[in-house]
């Protein structure tokens, strides 16, 4: 049988718990053994499913996404535990909480099952609504078991239509900079090492700063060259155009998005060709004017304004073209415009960050494929800017203080330019890693 052909027929039953006693764990799996004598049942649980290695917070998310019944198996020790956030049980309690209120009414796929204690000690407050199913030993257990599972076979098995998306838990802002303070310094003298052969290190870094003031000013005028007042008066006219020869052909992250060369990338190109070039045009040129006033009042070497970095003006939707430009595509065409004042966020930039941050896995997706069911971790396309404005600014400075110390002069009208070359050069030293975490599995 094939993976597709038992995935689709099964019915994936999850199960949430907290560990309790032995006695608990005890009717737990044997709990676990009933529900496996049905074939229609493939039952999710950690005990079972868990290799060394995989990220707990990858399983425990997807347990609950994936499966079409999940039971949350209630217990006092359940309860104190879902109020912690820090927790896998809290983790698992606050997806469930969001899933279950984007719900109807009539959901059937989280279902309380009362297993230890009375509900008063063992309901946590967001499931004290949901009508329950009591498995405490009795002598209505085999009654109750049997309604359950009444309810759990007669479950609609069809798969989602678009592909699941896991993204992953943040973390306090402290932590991921203590981890950039950990690892810059190591990443960049392992990068001098790969590029130069000066044993100085002030000459070898001069170097690389010098090629990548040389590369950023290339992207720079490349783009910027089609902003003219006469250029925009044309490109107005003939909007087609403009979002053919320029945005096609120049801006990196398009071009990439544009590949056909992995499952959902076909789509994208067919909305681009079908786009109202006007619109595309209108929308640029609206991130054009906000870039502008931006770059004027908070570009390098200002102060960052606010926790936000003071881009909450990017929160309007005129300043994005659904399923057209999105948030990276746009970072790009700030960060060419404007390069002192706009980081861009593109794949190899959030890859760096992970392994830059120690592996911080807010910046991955885990995506499992609706068609075949294979699982990858990607780079999270949905990442907050604004936050990810604040670790680059965060390596700016970084760099600006190590270049100081060695007489290196750093640029502000690009600084973001010197953060992005040193990302996409970090990044590359994990490109085995990467395109084996990016690469379509069953066994992730």
């Amino acid at each position: 049988m094939t993976q597709e052909t038992r995935d689709t027929k099964q019915i994936k039953v999850g199960i949430s718990y907290a560990w309790g006693n032995d006695e608990m764990i005890r009717r737990l799996d044997e709990l676990e053994g009933k529900l496996k004598q049905y074939p229609q049942l493939k039952v999710v649980r950690d005990t079972n499913e868990l290799k060394y290695g995989h990220m707990l917070d990858y399983f425990t998310n997807f347990m609950i996404m994936d499966s079409h019944v999940v039971l949350i198996m209630l217990s006092p020790e359940y309860k104190a535990k879902a109020s912690e956030p820090k927790t896998g049980v809290g983790k698992e309690a606050k997806l469930i909480d969001e899933a279950i209120k984007s719900s109807a009414p009539t959901q059937v796929r989280f279902l309380p099952v009362l297993f230890e204690g009375n509900a008063t000690a063992s309901c946590p407050a967001f499931l004290e609504n949901l009508y329950r199913a009591d498995l405490r030993p009795g002598k209505g257990y085999e009654e109750e078991f049997q309604k359950l599972l009444n309810q759990i076979l007669v479950t609609k098995t069809a798969r989602p239509k678009d592909n699941l998306i896991m993204e992953l838990p943040t973390v306090d802002k402290d932590h991921i900079q203590v981890q950039l303070d950990t690892n810059l310094e190591s990443a960049l003298l392992s990068l001098l090492t790969l590029k130069s052969n000066s044993p100085d290190l002030g000459t070898a870094l001069k170097k690389q700063m010098g090629k990548w003031e040389s590369s950023i000013k290339k992207g720079h005028e490349e783009f910027s060259k089609h902003y003219t007042e006469r250029k925009l008066s044309l490109y107005r006219s003939r909007p087609q155009s403009f979002s053919n020869d320029v945005l096609r052909k120049i801006l990196w992250t398009l071009k990439a998005a544009l590949k056909p060369y992995e499952p959902g990338m076909e789509e994208f190109n067919t909305r681009y060709n079908q786009s109202d070039p006007f619109e595309v045009y209108k929308t640029v040129m609206s991130i054009k004017e906000a870039g502008e006033n931006y770059n004027q009042a908070y570009g390098l070497p200002a102060p960052a304004p606010d926790e936000e970095m003071g881009m909450s003006f990017l929160q309007d939707e005129k300043y994005l073209l659904k399923g057209v430009i999105g948030s990276g595509i746009r970072s790009e065409i700030l960060y060419r415009l404007y390069p002192g004042a706009f980081p861009i966020m593109t794949r190899r930039n959030l890859w760096a960050m992970y392994f830059l941050s120690g592996q911080a896995e807010e910046f991955i997706l885990t995506e499992k494929s609706s068609k075949t069911g294979e699982m990858r971790v990607t780079h999270n396309w949905n990442y907050d800017y604004p936050r990810f404005v604040s670790y680059a600014r965060y390596i700016y400075d970084w760099l600006t203080i190590f270049c100081q110390k060695l007489d290196i002069p750093v640029d502000p009208s690009i600084g973001y330019g010197y953060v992005n070359e040193l990302m996409v050069d970090y990044a590359s030293t994990y490109k085995k890693e990467i395109d084996l975490l990016n690469k379509w599995s069953y066994n992730l």
